[in-house]
C-alpha cells in the first residue's frame, strides 16, 4: 500500500521524456524537518527503491540494476523545517528513442 501511494507520488511529479534512459547516475538528497539525528543509508535506501521501481514500471527504463543505474549517491541537504523531503536527481548518461 505505502509502494503504492509512493509510486502514485512520483509518476505525479516525474517530468514527462520522450526518449528511454539507458544508463543513468543517481542522487538522492535528505533534507530533514528536524536535527534529529537518522541513518541515511536506510532513509534514501527506500526512497531510491521506490522510486526506481514506478520509473521502470512507467518504461522509463528497462530495468533499474547496475547495468543501467552504476552509481548511485546519498546525501545529506540541510534541515528544512517547512518543507521537508527527498530529492531526487537522475544525471542520464545514455538515452534511446522510444
Amino acid at each position: 500500500m505505502a509502494k503504492r501511494r509512493y509510486s502514485d507520488i512520483v509518476m505525479a511529479t516525474a517530468p514527462y521524456i520522450d526518449y528511454k534512459i539507458e544508463r543513468c547516475e543517481l542522487k538522492v538528497t535528505l533534507f530533514p524537518k528536524t536535527r534529529r539525528r537518522a541513518d541515511l543509508s536506510n532513509a534514501c535506501s527506500i526512497v531510491d527503491k521506490f522510486a526506481m521501481d514506478s520509473l521502470q514500471d512507467k518504461g522509463y527504463f528497462n530495468d533499474d540494476d547496475y547495468h543501467t543505474i552504476p552509481k548511485v549517491t546519498y546525501e545529506f541537504g540541510e534541515v528544512d523545517k517547512d518543507n521537508p523531503r527527498f530529492e531526487i536527481e537522475i544525471k542520464v548518461l545514455q538515452r534511446s528513442l522510444l
